[in-house]
């Protein structure tokens, strides 16, 4: 266990602005370490759960591709397609590929739109989520003219622990931008 100091880098003025502490959990293939940081001025911490190890092959979680981010292919007024490399080889006969997916107009900051080190999905409740074995999936029954915040985890089906690729914000069509769509795709 260890404890440091947090600097605010905003500018480049170097002030402290709070403490943390990391600690050690347990070892499982690896070390999970929980760290905690907070910010005096704000009177608030959090969490993060850290997994490191020197055997990346008996890692508990996905190994993703050294490509992980989302990437948005067709889109239409109600509807788009989402696509990622798939997980290294030696996990994909056990990886399910969630989609978490939300319009941007209910994005909250505990949300986790482009993180590639989340340990977990805290927010599963306000967002709507498609689940498949392959990497890629549509997204149907959109609103449209609207922005949405995409994020894809890799879920190890036998360990239950999620990697999270790098997240995409697309907006969906209007009705008549669909239709010019259609008229330059004949």
């Amino acid at each position: 266990n260890f404890d440091f100091d947090v600097t605010e880098l905003n500018a480049g003025s170097g002030r402290s602005i709070g403490v943390g502490s990391i600690n050690y959990i347990k070892e499982d293939m690896g070390g999970l370490y929980t760290m905690e940081v907070g910010n005096m001025r704000m009177n608030q911490v959090a969490s993060f759960y850290i997994f490191a190890t020197l055997q990346p092959a008996n890692s508990p979680y996905p190994r993703i591709p050294d490509d992980p981010q989302a990437r948005v292919g067709r889109l239409e007024s109600t509807g788009l397609n989402v696509e990622w490399q798939p997980v290294r080889s030696q996990y994909q006969h056990r990886t399910e590929y969630c989609v978490f997916y939300h319009a941007a107009s209910s994005h909250t900051p505990s949300d986790v739109h482009s993180s590639p080190y989340a340990h977990q999905l805290r927010s599963a409740s306000t967002k709507r989520q498609r689940c498949t074995r392959r990497p890629f999936t549509r997204l149907q029954n959109l609103q449209p003219r609207t922005e949405y915040h995409i994020d894809v985890m890799a879920r190890d089906l036998t360990t239950q622990r999620m990697t999270t690729y790098i997240g995409v914000k697309a907006a969906t069509l209007s009705a008549h931008q669909q239709r010019q769509q259609a008229v330059y795709e004949r």
